[in-house]
Order: C-alpha cells, then sequence, then structure tokens
C-alpha cells in the first residue's frame, strides 16, 4: 500500500471542508430565508441535529486532526443542512412561482417527439412488479445514499470527492429550482389522468399526490390542513441528478461503484413511474447534474491553486506541523 502523508491528508481536507462549507451554507441559507417568507416550514427539531455533528467536525478538523472523524461530522452536518432546508424550499417554488402557467403541454409533446409512451411505460412495470419493487426501493434511496458515501468516502479518507458531492448536490437543487419556478408542471400522473385502475399491481410513491400540494400552493396556501408534501418538481428531476451525482462519487471507491451504477441505473429507470416524470424530465435531471458537476470541478480547482491555493497550502502547513508535533510528542 503507498505511503500517504498524513499531513497532505489533512491538508486537502481543511481546503475541501472549507470550500464546501463556502458554498453550500450560504445556499441553505438562502433556502431557510425563503422558506421563512412563504407558508413552508422547516423540520427545525432534526434540523438541530446538523448542529450535534457541526463541532465535533470543526474539533477534529482544525484541532485533534483526524481525517476520518472530521470529514464523516461535517459532511453529515452539511447534508443534514442541505436536504432539510432544501425540500421545503424546493415545493416553495410553486408557491412563489403561482403565476406562471403549467408547460405538461410542451412536456408531453416533447416525449411525443423522441417516442417515449409513458402510458405504456407504465403498463410494463405493472406487468413486472417484482422488478417495480427492486427499482422502488432504488427511488426510495435518494435520502440514504448521502450517508453511506459519507460513511465510506471519509472512512477512506477520500474528504475532497465526498465535498464536491455535497456541493454538486446544493447547486443541482438550486439550478432545479429555479428552472421550476418559470416552467412549473404537475407531472405526467395527473396530467395524463392516470388512476389506480391503470397499475392495479402498482403502489405509486408519487401517483396522485401531487395535485393537491401543488394547487394550494398556487392558490396562495389558504389557512386550513396544509396537504401532505412530497416531491413536487417535475422538471427538472432531482432524482435524477442526484443519479449522476452519486455514480460519480462512488466511482471513487472501487468495491463500491459498480454497486451503486447499478442502484443510480434502477432510480432512473424508476423516476418516470414512481416520481410521476416525463421522460424529458430525467434528461433535464442529468443535464443539471453535468452543470452541476462541472461548476463544482471548476471551484474546487481554482481554489486549489494560484494565489487562493498558495494560501490553502499555508494553513494545511500549519495543520500538518500540528499534527507531525502530536507524532512526535
Amino acid at each position: 500500500m503507498p505511503f500517504v502523508d498524513p499531513r497532505k491528508c489533512v491538508a486537502e481536507s481543511a481546503r475541501s471542508f472549507c470550500v464546501a462549507a463556502a458554498v453550500t451554507l450560504p445556499i441553505a441559507s438562502v433556502f431557510l430565508i425563503y422558506v421563512a417568507l412563504g407558508p413552508m416550514s422547516v423540520a427545525w427539531q432534526i434540523l438541530c441535529l446538523a448542529a450535534v455533528f457541526a463541532p465535533v467536525g470543526l474539533f477534529y478538523q482544525f484541532v485533534r486532526h483526524d481525517v476520518r472523524i472530521a470529514t464523516f461530522c461535517n459532511s453529515i452536518a452539511l447534508i443534514i443542512l442541505g436536504m432539510l432546508s432544501g425540500f421545503p424550499a424546493s415545493c416553495q417554488v410553486f408557491y412563489t412561482g403561482r403565476g406562471f402557467p403549467f408547460v405538461d403541454d410542451w412536456l408531453a409533446t416533447a416525449d411525443a417527439l423522441l417516442g417515449f409512451d409513458w402510458r405504456a411505460y407504465l403498463a410494463w412495470f405493472d406487468r413486472h412488479p417484482g422488478f417495480d419493487h427492486i427499482a422502488r426501493m432504488a427511488y426510495n434511496s435518494i435520502f440514504l445514499q448521502p450517508f453511506v458515501l459519507a460513511v465510506v468516502l471519509a472512512g477512506g479518507k477520500k474528504a475532497t470527492p465526498l465535498y464536491e458531492l455535497i456541493v454538486a448536490m446544493a447547486l443541482a437543487l438550486l439550478v432545479t429550482m429555479l428552472v421550476a419556478l418559470i416552467l412549473p408542471a404537475i407531472g405526467t400522473y395527473d396530467h395524463l389522468h392516470i388512476s389506480a385502475a391503470d397499475h392495479p399491481h402498482l403502489s405509486l410513491m408519487t401517483g396522485g399526490k401531487m395535485l393537491a400540494p401543488i394547487e394550494w400552493l398556487r392558490s396562495g396556501a389558504p389557512d386550513g390542513t396544509r396537504p401532505e408534501m412530497v416531491g413536487l418538481i417535475s422538471f427538472p428531476s432531482y432524482h435524477a441528478a442526484s443519479a449522476v451525482l452519486y455514480a460519480r462519487a462512488a466511482w471513487h471507491v472501487p468495491w463500491l461503484r459498480w454497486l451503486f451504477l447499478a442502484v443510480e441505473g434502477l432510480m432512473l429507470v424508476a423516476t418516470p413511474v414512481h416520481g410521476s416524470h416525463y421522460l424529458v424530465d430525467i434528461l433535464g435531471g442529468i443535464a443539471v447534474a453535468i452543470l452541476a458537476t462541472a461548476l463544482t470541478s471548476r471551484l474546487f480547482g481554482r481554489l486549489s491553486g494560484g494565489d487562493v491555493g498558495t494560501r490553502w497550502r499555508l494553513v494545511g502547513a500549519r495543520s500538518g506541523g500540528a499534527v507531525g508535533a502530536a507524532q512526535n510528542g
């Protein structure tokens, strides 16, 4: 096994964490402020978990210099913050953008031009409930996978790929929300007037659950009982974007990459049915992931070179010196 300089690991971990925090914390703050200005709310009790992990991560990042513990705790805190601020914010775009017309006719036309028949696709899934069960589990794993990747990548001291994933997730969600704000859609299930009779052997995750909350938000969110909230954004698909980002992050772990590639493939296949998505939603989500990845790579690259990189190396040298002193003491 090749020797890895612990000082280099500490410096790289500290640099990558600070870059990730500098991007994700402002985005999450904007999401929280945005939610506070509308009818949606944040699960503050769960969000407090981030406050538990953050100080532990900071201590092991800059005081004790344990890359594994620091990377794990810091990444968990950022993931929790991003998820719990991003979900209500993504729903609230239907409230803010309620003046924009639905674009389902355009999306359905685009699918037709691509030769995609959503009803036939649903019928195939209905005829193969065993496959659907597996694909549905992959679809539902969208919130679990970042935590699995945090454990694996932090345990392998792969801080940069993990922090790049977190930044890319935040950027992808931001882009997805901006697009959905001006291009809202109710999704295939309600646009095509699908009912349970069309899929007697399937229990769909989204199904007809999108229309009620969308109508509630677009009506100005009147007082009364708020409908159950699910993922509401149709175009572009954040599930599709996430699948691409997760696969890219897992590729850094040879023993895990093929498993994740299979899971992400199943997630993409299941998303039209269980997410009530058009095919162009999936293609749009993949494009968003590519854009977010390019922006993230450029951001980390720029902050690793030039004058900024020099300052980071000085910080890393100080941290590395502390590590060396601890090892020699």
